[in-house]
């Protein structure tokens, strides 16, 4: 057969195939099925994606169907099976101990491995959020108050602890000052009133806020040393911050902090960011942490020895004080790298306990300390209360500081106390608290705005020895605590009524030459209930403030 012959019948052979199976209808006349059709495999569905039934398609048409004779057809929506059910398994609550972390009762899919807080797996979960946090992992240390009271916080600011017999050549020339401050005077001047204040007000936690030593008195460390001692003998958990005369000591910044940390009682933390000293403290009570105390080096370190130098964390700025020389810009006060601690440490806190209250404790105030007791008291007593800088030769108001003393003043919000001697913003570091440190000149008060949006309630310092003034404004307790020795300048009260403060110096009886020093501690109850803070007052000692009728003083013009 010719080649051309056998093309032509093998073509008609292939229309006569495809025309049998051409579907126009189901079946045809003779009930021949006419679809060309292909299994398509079943998908079983899981907890993650959908499935699909077994099906059979046309390859001509494109229909589906149910069966592989194709008489059921059926759409694709008909094909998809929807997710199935997660496969679940219950995870019982357990409590968290103070050392161990528990969990709230969850459910995880075998399948999927996602976490559910409840057993029908519609509420999925994150495992953090199923997490109840030990609380000692939230803080660097956790004080553990009873149920049936409420806590109390005592505030010690700057001891200044001196010892004019082991000063550096040259530092005092005056005999009366060299004499006041002589090696048998720590008891008088300082530990006594310590002691009676610990006796009489029964803390469960003391913030030392800084200046425990005078630096360039103590090279060989033996204040510390003794100072130390003192505190652990007390048998109270006590938690001390470096002030800026601290680190003068040749002993160094690691040497100090090794002593704090090795003292059982003391609450110390020396970290590896910038600064000497940045560390949590947890306040627990009712079972649950109801306050956290962020304790913070504000670097205020003017004469640092060079073994505290070394260490390569304290901020040295040579010997140029509180503000004019602008080659100081930045150097001290919160560095940025505490800044980013303080907000993960506060944040991630917040994330196991959202209602826990925030305390700031540091050395050195920020500079709107003076915004918020002008802003607070200049309608009551003019205008400015305090006066800060604007720039660095120009202030807010021309007259300086009026002397405020809250609880006197007529119609003064409850809760405020204390006195406002003394607070010049040229003193006082507006530059790392503003544009200085962050290179933005429109960022004023930078760091108390961030530390405020962590919900922080108040912040306590020291350094300012004249000042023990506390009030709340802008929603926060602005609290200088009350200077606890008669070393270095101290507040005294005079014969009129008014208060000032200068050195302390005693005659042959004992007695202060000029009037009544003012020496004690804040005391900051808290609420057992809900870890609010209450009313503080200032707790004086005997033969410094214990003895004065007070109330003579009451709603007076300060």
């Amino acid at each position: 057969m010719k080649i051309w012959k056998r093309l032509a019948i093998g073509a008609l052979s292939v229309m006569m195939l495809f025309s049998s199976v051409a579907c126009g209808d189901t079946e045809n006349a003779g009930g021949d099925h006419q679809h060309k059709a292909v299994r398509r495999a079943g998908v079983t569905p899981t907890c993650e994606k959908t499935g699909k039934m077994e099906y059979w398609e046309c390859i001509l048409c494109d229909k589906l169907f149910a069966d592989p004779a194709c008489m059921e057809e059926i759409t694709l929506t008909q094909v998809t099976l929807p997710k199935a059910s997660h496969t679940l398994t219950n995870h019982a609550r357990v409590e968290a101990t103070e050392t161990e972390h528990g969990n709230i009762e969850y459910w995880t899919c075998d399948v999927c491995a996602k976490y559910f807080a409840d057993a029908q797996g519609k509420s999925e979960i994150t495992v953090e959020e199923t997490t109840l946090a030990s609380l000692i992992s939230l803080v660097d240390f956790l004080v553990t108050v009873p149920d049936d009271r409420d806590p109390i916080i005592l505030q010690l600011a700057d001891p200044q602890v001196i010892d004019s017999s082991t000063m550096r050549d040259g530092r005092l020339t005056d005999q009366d000052m060299i004499d006041a401050w002589g090696p048998t005077t720590r008891e008088d001047r300082c530990y006594r009133y310590i002691r009676e204040l610990v006796e009489n007000t029964k803390p469960d936690l003391v913030l030392v806020s800084g200046d425990v030593i005078y630096g360039e008195f103590d090279d060989d460390g033996h204040l510390l040393r003794e100072f130390v001692q003192f505190m652990e003998g007390l048998n109270v958990k006590w938690a001390p911050i470096m002030g800026n005369h601290d680190v003068e000591s040749a002993k160094g910044a690691d040497w100090m902090c090794q002593q704090y940390e090795n003292a059982p009682n003391c609450l110390f933390k020396q970290g590896d960011i910038m600064g000497n000293g940045n560390y949590t403290i947890g306040i627990k009570q009712g079972g649950e942490l109801r306050r956290v105390i962020v304790n913070m080096d504000t670097n205020g370190c003017t004469g640092a020895s060079q073994a505290s130098k070394n260490n390569g964390q304290t901020v040295h700025h040579g010997n140029n004080g509180y503000g004019g020389n602008s080659n100081t810009y930045g150097t001290y006060g919160l560095q940025p790298d505490q800044v980013e601690w303080f907000k993960a440490t506060v944040n991630n806190i917040k994330t196991f306990a959202p209602g826990v209250k925030v305390t700031f404790h540091m050395h050195i105030a920020m500079k709107y300390f003076a915004v918020a007791y002008n802003e607070a008291y200049k309608s009551l007593v003019g205008d400015p209360v305090a006066r800060y800088q604007i720039d660095k030769t120009t202030y807010k108001g021309n007259s300086g500081n009026k002397t405020l003393y809250p609880e006197r003043v007529k119609v003064h919000n409850e809760g405020d106390i204390g006195t406002l001697l003394y607070l010049i913003q040229e003193h006082t570091p507006d530059f790392w608290d503003s544009e200085k440190v962050y290179g933005d000149v429109n960022k004023e008060h930078v760091i108390f705005k961030q530390i405020k949006a962590l919900g922080t309630d108040s912040i306590f310092v020291g350094h300012y020895h004249s000042n023990s003034v506390s009030i709340v404004y802008d929603g926060i307790r602005f609290q200088y605590g009350q200077k606890c020795s008669t070393y270095d300048t101290t507040q005294i009260l005079k014969a009129d009524g008014t208060i000032t403060s200068g050195n302390i110096y005693y005659d042959a009886d004992g007695n202060c030459k000029d009037g009544t020093p003012l020496v004690g501690g804040t005391v900051i109850p808290m609420d057992k209930e809900t870890g609010e803070l209450k009313n503080p007052y200032i707790y004086y000692c005997t033969g410094a403030g214990k003895e004065v009728d007070w109330e003579q003083y009451k709603n007076t013009i300060g």
